[in-house]
């Protein structure tokens, strides 16, 4: 456990510190400005130290017993971006933009929405690499749906 000087002379002892600004998302040791006690826990207010973010952000804990906290999570911040070569996003930018959707509704903990968005997602690249591959099909393909071009096979990878 890591202690922390609290307001009022106060001290607590918690169990990380967030390495990783949610705004950036450089790896970071960030500037404890403050805190807010809450029922059942407290809120810690960091500042991401790297220039030119420097944006505060709010670190929530938990506690049974009032002096030892666990990190439960950070304000939300800036979704990540999974990048993606050059000839995906040039095949599929349908593809990186429905995947980076759903990749943003895991990171908010949509998990009933994202699953759903990540399938939609490699169903357009399957696609549209079929369409690039073959464009007389383009078509057909654009018609079906990914489970019937995976029932009969029409593609080979």
């Amino acid at each position: 456990m890591i202690s922390i000087e609290l307001e009022r002379d106060n001290k607590a002892a918690i169990d990380v510190i967030p390495n990783e600004c949610p705004y950036c998302h450089k790896s970071i040791g960030p500037v404890l400005l403050g805190n807010n006690s809450i029922i059942g826990g407290i809120e810690l207010i960091y500042q991401c130290p790297s220039f030119p973010c420097q944006r505060a952000f709010i670190a929530s804990y938990i506690s049974f017993n009032n002096y030892a906290f666990f990190f439960q999570k950070t304000n939300i911040g800036e979704p990540k971006e999974t990048s993606f070569s050059e000839e995906i996003r040039e095949i599929s930018p349908l593809f990186v933009k429905i995947y980076n959707e759903s990749f943003f509704a895991e990171q908010y903990n949509l998990t009933a929405i994202c699953g759903v968005g990540y399938r939609k997602s490699v169903e357009y690249l399957i696609k549209d690499y079929l369409i690039e591959k073959q464009p007389a099909q383009k078509g057909k393909y654009q018609e079906q749906i990914f489970r019937e071009l995976y029932k009969r096979r029409r593609f080979r990878f």
